[in-house]
């Protein structure tokens, strides 16, 4: 009998050693997986920083340059000048009430939904073109601008 006490002995020590093990295992898994959370945690939260201060420097800064579909760089800033200091360009339109109809075939106006007189529309000298050209400016009461290059087809918000 004192055999099997001994063997019932030694086995429980070994299931014990077997369940310390395991459960030594199992904390330090739990473990490496916090510190992988953590990980992840702070490089979600430093993508969001880098995104948001991106963000606030472009909101800061001012789009001087558009490069159109066309492949033609157009300098912006002359006529943001000209809006500006309140000068107009010698053309019927430049500084009248922009009307953001929708586009042909489409139910929604491309700029945000505002009552009538809300925008203004500037001309830009369109390079190649006689006369005054496709490229518009367009302002919100707001602040915001945009470029037009193709006459109201597309825009392209300004900072």
């Amino acid at each position: 009998m004192a055999l099997d006490i001994a063997t019932l002995g030694a086995g429980s020590i070994i299931k014990g050693g077997i369940k310390t093990i395991g459960t030594e295992l199992v904390e330090e898994g739990i473990e490496m997986a916090a510190k992988d959370a953590a990980k992840t945690a702070a490089k979600e939260v430093a993508e969001e920083a880098l995104e948001k201060a991106v963000k606030e420097v472009a909101e800061q800064s001012s789009t001087r340059f558009i490069t159109t579909a066309d492949g033609v760089t157009t300098d912006l800033k002359p006529t943001l000048d000209r809006i500006a200091s309140g000068e107009r360009f010698p053309h019927r339109n430049d500084g009248s009430v922009f009307r953001n109809f929708p586009p042909r075939g489409q139910n929604t106006p491309l700029l945000p939904v505002q009552p009538q007189g809300y925008y203004r529309e500037f001309v830009h000298p369109t390079p190649g073109a006689t006369g005054p050209g496709a490229m518009r400016i367009v302002t919100g009461q707001g602040g915001e601008k945009w470029f037009t290059a193709d006459h109201y087809s597309s825009f392209i918000p300004l900072h």
